[in-house]
């Protein structure tokens, strides 16, 4: 009874041959796979005050089908990439303003496309305050107290730490 199995050097190298090939055609399949995917399409734009015309920063730009969401810039800009082909619904929310809704918007494969959103003011979070006034004492050892005393004085002199130093009135603790 043969308990080992012996092959010679020509089955092992053939075998070793259909193995690489095989695993090339693999990768090479993987490879074409990967470059018949559609390119991805983009959406930018920018968010901007209806009434006024500026920009609102930090709003936040949201696709909903896909839940991605992106904050406007400082110039309220906003870029979204990677979306595949298709018609989605933007959604876009700032403090103090209403929410905006955009729907049927076509993303084609590979386009770049540029959407501008206006925003309405949200007077609803808007309130107004009745007249009031502030009472405040200015502490004379602070440095705005040593400064308004400093420049009150008739006498020329420096003020530290709230006592009135000269060159000739030295006191030694």
């Amino acid at each position: 009874m043969n308990l080992f199995r012996f092959e010679s050097r020509k089955s092992q190298a053939l075998g070793f041959v259909a193995k690489s090939v095989l695993a090339i055609l693999l990768s090479c399949s993987s490879l074409v796979s990967f470059s018949q995917e559609a390119p991805l399409g983009a959406l930018s734009g920018r968010v901007r005050d209806a009434d006024y015309g500026g920009s609102v920063l930090n709003a936040k730009v949201m696709i909903l089908e896909n839940q991605k969401s992106v904050k406007a810039n400082v110039d309220g800009r906003y870029f979204i990439d990677a979306l595949p082909e298709g018609i989605y619904t933007l959604v876009v929310t700032a403090s103090f303003y209403k929410t905006s809704r955009i729907e049927s918007v076509k993303i084609g494969s590979g386009e770049s496309k540029k959407l501008d959103v206006p925003l309405f003011n949200d007077s609803s979070e808007v309130f107004e305050l009745e007249a009031f006034s502030v009472k405040a004492t200015v502490l004379e050892e602070s440095d705005i107290g040593l400064i308004s005393k400093r420049q009150k004085a008739s006498a020329i002199s420096d003020s530290m730490g709230g006592e009135l130093w000269a060159p000739w009135s030295r006191q030694c603790s």
